[in-house]
């Protein structure tokens, strides 16, 4: 079973990779997959995670269940001002019997990223995993981010190897959607960067099971102008409970957010997103595709 890890003295682990992993895309998990295959069981491998500031939105805030090992994460401010000779002699104290560090081409440590893959390697086994590349496009979180940012679904769910997801509550909605439009569930997820704005094909995880959706998510333009994430689920027609925790799935962006002149009109929009979306999940399995944690 996967777990965090304190920091702290650990005579087991004898391999590492390490590295800020914030977006557990193809690239990570190729780095994660060669740690697996340098170690003897579990407990002698560790991910150790660099995290700037955890309170900021992420692709990943919650990611322990992308995780295929034991990880900790460390703060960057712990570490930030060591030299690169005092962050060797930190991981040798609190990995005393460490011998393979794993990591991307492109890791430097250090103040001031001082230090890269030749010091390591004058005290450990280092083994660089090569870059990631994506017809010829390499897999970076800052490329990911800029797909996400412009709905492009397709080439941020290539790259990260996983459907896109956001987790977190329900929350209270204006209410008009169940008497005059179609039924949402409402979500807040200040966690998660969130896609361009727009209406997308989506999958939605509630209590245990996944039902096949539409969402929009932006500022609802023909109403009260308030930013929203509204889920609209196929086959669901139970209530549901404000902060109840729910999952979205990203698949595809259908179209752009727009403003309506009249609720009518607005809701003969959304039955034609509705439709688009009920022939997207019919051609392809998504429920199968988001339960599955990698693709």
């Amino acid at each position: 079973m996967k777990s965090i890890s304190s920091i702290g003295k650990n005579p087991n682990i004898q391999a590492i990779c390490i590295g800020k992993f914030d977006g557990i895309h193809l690239g990570h998990q190729a780095v994660f997959s060669t740690l697996q295959s340098k170690i003897d069981t579990h407990q002698n491998g560790l991910i150790l995670v660099i995290c700037k500031d955890i309170s900021t939105p992420s692709l990943t805030p919650f990611c322990n269940g992308l995780y295929p090992l034991c990880f900790a994460h460390l703060e960057l401010a712990q570490i930030s001002n060591m030299s690169g000779e005092e962050f060797v002699i930190w991981l040798k104290e609190t990995y005393p019997n460490l011998k393979k560090i794993i990591v991307g081409e492109d890791f430097r440590f250090g103040k001031n990223r001082s230090c890269g893959i030749g010091e390591l390697r004058d005290i450990f086994e280092v083994i660089v995993v090569d870059e990631v590349k994506i017809q010829g496009e390499g897999v970076h979180t800052q490329t990911i981010l800029a797909y996400l940012k412009e709905g492009n679904l397709q080439k941020t769910n290539a790259m990260l190897g996983r459907v896109y997801c956001i987790k977190g509550c329900v929350c209270r909605g204006q209410g008009i959607g169940k008497k005059e439009l179609y039924p949402t569930i409402n979500l807040i997820a200040p966690n998660y960067i969130l896609p361009m704005s727009g209406v997308y094909v989506t999958c939605v995880g509630l209590r245990g099971k996944i039902y096949t959706s539409v969402s929009f998510l932006g500022h609802r333009l023909s109403t009260d102008g308030e930013f929203c994430i509204e889920n609209y689920l196929l086959g669901f027609d139970d209530e549901v409970n404000e902060r109840e925790e729910i999952e979205v799935f990203f698949f595809e962006r259908i179209r752009e957010n727009k403003r309506f002149s009249s609720l009518i009109l607005l809701k003969e929009q959304i039955g034609k997103d509705i439709e688009y979306a009920k022939q997207y999940h019919s051609a392809k399995d998504t429920i199968a595709l988001a339960t599955s944690k990698l693709l």
